[in-house]
C-alpha cells in the first residue's frame, strides 16, 4: 500500500505543486529552449528545465530536492525527524563535476568541493540532514523512471 502523505514538486512549469498543478490543468508545456548550459556548436533540441534554481548549497541536483522535499513534509504537517527519506534521481552533482574536469585539464587546480556532490546518494543524505530526519535514506537512480520507481518503494 502506498500512502501519499505530502507532495513537493518544482519543475519547469512551476516552483511548486500549485503552480504545477495549475499549468497541467491548463494544458502548458514547460518545453522550450536550453538555456541552463551552452552545448557550443552541438544543435541543442528543446528540453524540459526548471526556469530558476532555488538558492542554497549544494548542486542543482541537490537545491532541486531540498526544495520539493521542504514543501512536501510542510504540505504533509509531519514532523520529519521520524521520515524516511526516499529520493529518485537520475545525477547527483555531475554539472559541477564536469565544470570541475573542465578547468582541471585547462591546467587549474579547482577547489574539489563541489566533488563531494557528484554520488547521487548524497542528495538524499542532504535532504535528510536538511530535514533533521534521523529516518532511512535511499537513493533511486533508474534514468528517468526515478521518481516513478521511488514511488513503489
Amino acid at each position: 500500500m502506498i500512502a501519499v502523505t505530502g507532495l513537493g514538486a518544482i519543475s519547469s512549469v512551476g516552483a511548486n505543486t500549485r503552480e504545477l498543478r495549475d499549468a497541467i490543468r491548463q494544458g502548458r508545456t514547460g518545453i522550450g529552449p536550453l538555456t541552463r548550459f551552452d552545448c557550443g556548436t552541438v544543435a541543442a533540441r528543446p528540453v524540459c528545465q526548471v526556469p530558476e534554481l532555488p538558492p542554497g548549497p549544494g548542486s542543482a541536483s541537490h537545491r532541486l530536492a531540498l526544495a520539493a522535499a521542504d514543501e512536501a513534509v510542510r504540505d504533509a504537517g509531519c514532523d520529519a525527524r521520524r521520515a524516511a527519506i526516499l529520493v529518485g534521481t537520475t545525477t547527483g552533482g555531475i554539472s559541477d563535476s564536469e565544470r570541475w574536469y573542465l578547468s582541471h585539464l585547462a591546467g587549474a587546480e579547482p577547489d574539489p568541493g563541489p566533488l563531494r556532490h557528484h554520488a547521487a546518494s548524497t542528495i538524499s543524505h542532504a535532504v535528510a540532514q536538511a530535514l533533521g530526519s534521523a529516518g532511512p535514506r535511499v537513493t533511486l537512480s533508474t534514468a528517468c523512471s526515478s521518481g516513478a520507481n521511488t514511488i513503489t518503494m
